[in-house]
């Protein structure tokens, strides 16, 4: 028995985290809610263009989420201090 949406899932998987955005914007522009940048990345715009009709309804939602789940912790991500910026060692224990 074949899995329901297994080339979308497929499709998913080849999709980089800091590349989602940009495949949701390739998805929003196949069903007509943008326009398809000049520029946008070949391979990107392949994999998206490769989901099935049938499949891409739960594609789209999905990659939604996960561009959103993604920004969201990348906005929450600590701040840690680089090293030329950080104070002095002796200055902490003042």
């Amino acid at each position: 028995m074949a899995i329901p949406y297994l080339e979308a899932m497929q499709c998913l998987n080849l999709v980089a985290p800091q590349r989602l955005a940009d495949a949701l914007r390739i998805a929003d522009a196949r069903v007509g809610l943008k326009s398809l940048q000049e520029g946008c990345d070949s391979r990107l715009k392949e994999v998206v263009f490769s989901v099935p009709d049938d499949q891409f309804h739960w594609f789209r939602l999905v990659l939604r989420k996960m561009a959103e789940r993604y920004e969201r912790q990348k906005s929450d991500a600590p701040v840690l201090p680089q090293l030329e910026f950080a104070a002095p060692h002796d200055t902490l224990n003042r």
